[in-house]
């Protein structure tokens, strides 16, 4: 039995003008699951999550949550689908 992701990522590209910052990315995520995005400064990290996020728009490609296209959603209606993002920073406090 094969379980539907709940985060499904197609082929979704973005460019400015001549320089393509994210091409033809791809994955998919389970429930509960958990996955890196790394790479080096300048790679696409932020475009590629501003996209599944809504707060940039896909230039082509289709982003799917649980199933159902998300892709042409503003970040508001992603937001109430479900689809946010948390970025967690870390502190050090003198003991």
């Amino acid at each position: 039995m094969s379980v539907a992701p709940v985060l499904d990522v197609r082929g979704i590209d973005k460019h400015y003008g001549a320089l393509h910052v994210t091409r033809a990315v791809d994955f998919s995520l389970a429930a509960g699951a958990r996955h890196a995005l790394i790479g080096p400064n300048g790679a696409g990290k932020t475009t590629c999550v501003n996209l599944i996020t809504g707060a940039v728009p896909v230039d082509s490609g289709e982003i799917l949550l649980s199933g159902e296209p998300v892709t042409r959603l503003d970040l508001a209606a992603r937001r109430a689908a479900g689809c946010v993002v948390r970025f967690r920073s870390i502190s050090c406090f003198a003991t």
